[in-house]
Parts: structure tokens; sequence; C-alpha cells
């Protein structure tokens, strides 16, 4: 726990820390747990306050480091905490592939993926996963980053320098690929997916009407186009996860084909002209 380092945090994403910390203050009275205390250790050892957090959001912060000096001490209870691993590595929920480490933005993301880390555990979620990471290269104010988290049955999309908060977790019954797909059309590239993810996309995909397909037919033929230069494939799930799921790239293949081929007649209808 000692040896446990935070490196950097958004000033939005402390305060809205701080408020979920007073939030637990005020709904339980109790004492602060492991994890919350090693937070506010960060805060104090780097100088942020209220006051500096209220005039960097423009927004009320409540003092709750004040709460937390006056005289606070470790919850013994820590029967339902998370338990913090010693050292955040960068690979730290990226369980089902390979961290993309190898990219031009390597230090946003890796400020990013740390600040995601503190607000999962700030959330409570221990195993959680990261099933997609997406990134933005805006011209002249750096870049943007989104990632689709899990959390068991939870999920929630976090977005650079932004809180997540509770009503930015996806409702039990969304589609995950509608939330994938806008944001591929808002101009995000795909830089890393978990083999559970790129299931359940393929297995809505394949179920969707014709219209919705052709409605999205460029952000689906990037997603198709990652597939392949990843070499993801039906049976490649399958194996990994044990399961059986649609071959979408074959159905995706196959709609393709129509309008060459009915391109193709058209041509040789007009030449027999």
């Amino acid at each position: 726990m000692r040896s446990h380092i935070f490196t950097y945090m958004s000033p939005e994403c402390c305060a809205c820390i701080w408020d979920e910390i007073e939030e637990d203050f005020s709904r339980s009275y109790r004492n602060l747990k492991q994890r919350e205390q090693l937070f506010l250790s960060y805060c104090s050892e780097n100088g942020i306050s209220y006051e500096a957090l209220e005039e960097e959001v423009g927004t009320y912060v409540p003092d709750v480091m004040g709460r937390w000096k006056r005289g606070t001490v470790v919850d013994s209870n820590t029967e339902n905490a998370p338990l913090i691993p010693e050292c955040m590595e960068m690979e730290l929920g990226f369980d089902s592939g390979k961290y993309p480490a190898e990219i031009p933005e390597k230090e946003a993301l890796t400020e990013f993926v740390m600040e995601c880390h503190i607000q999962v555990y700030a959330k409570r979620w221990e195993d959680f996963n990261f099933e997609i990471v997406m990134l933005r290269n805006q011209e002249g104010s750096g870049t943007d980053i989104a990632a689709l988290i899990s959390c068991y049955d939870e999920m929630a999309f976090f977005e650079k320098g932004k809180p997540c908060r509770q009503a930015d977790i996806l409702p039990a019954n969304a589609t995950i690929n509608d939330y994938f797909l806008q944001y591929i059309k808002d101009g995000y590239r795909i830089e890393y997916m978990s083999v559970s993810i790129h299931s359940a996309i393929w297995e809505e995909l394949s179920y969707e009407r014709p219209e919705y397909l052709k409605r999205n037919q460029k952000e689906i033929q990037m997603y198709m186009e990652f597939c392949r230069k990843q070499g993801v494939t039906k049976e490649g799930i399958e194996q990994i996860l044990e399961c059986n799921i649609p071959d979408f790239m074959e159905i995706w293949q196959s709609m393709e084909k129509k309008p060459a081929e009915k391109k193709g007649q058209q041509d040789r209808r007009e030449k027999k002209r």
C-alpha cells in the first residue's frame, strides 16, 4: 500500500471523487477506508485543496480533506473494499489483449489510463477491464481519448479530462454498437478492443436490420478493417471465449459483394447495347 503512487489526475476527476467521498461521509457517517485515505494522501502531498479545485472547475467542492484531517482513522473493516495493487501497471485492466503502448500519443494515453485507474477504484470497481480504447487527434487541442470499461455487469464510457459519474453508466439493455459506432462517426479511431467486446459487437451487428447496417456502412467498414488488421475472426473469438457467435465478417463481405455484382451486371448490359 505504501509503495502505491498516483502521478497524474485532472482537477475535474479529482473534484468528482471528492464529491463521492463526501457522499460516503454524509450517508453512513463512517470512517474512510484505506483506498480513500490513499487518494487523499496523494492530494495532500501534491497540495490539492478544495479552494484550488473550486478555482479550477468553477463549482462547489466539499472540504473532505479538512474532515479527514480532523481525526478520521482507517476503517479496519476492509472485507468489502477493493484490493488496490501496490503498483498500477499500465497493462492493468487489459486482460484479453496487448496494451497499445507503441503509438505516437503514448504520453497522453498513459495519463488517461492512470486517470481511469483512479476513477474505477473510487467507484469500487475492483475487477475491471478495458473493453475499447479510441483516440481522436484534434488540431490545436491535443488528443481526445475515450474508453469503454466494464466491471461485471456494469459498463461506462470514460473520456479524457471528464469525471465519469453514475449517470454515465450504460443501461442494462444498452446496445453497445450504437455508442461504439457513434464514437467512430465523431472521428475517433480504434486502438484497442477486448475479445469479449468483439464477440458482443459481432453478435449485435449480425442481427441488425439491413437498413441499420447501410446507415452505418462507413463506420462498420472502418471497424471491419480494424478486425482484418488485427486478425480477428469468428474462430479466434470462439476459441478464446469457448462460445458460438455469428460470423459477421462473412455477413459483411456478402453484403459488400452484392452492390459490386449489381454494378457488374449493369456494366455488362450497357456494353451489349
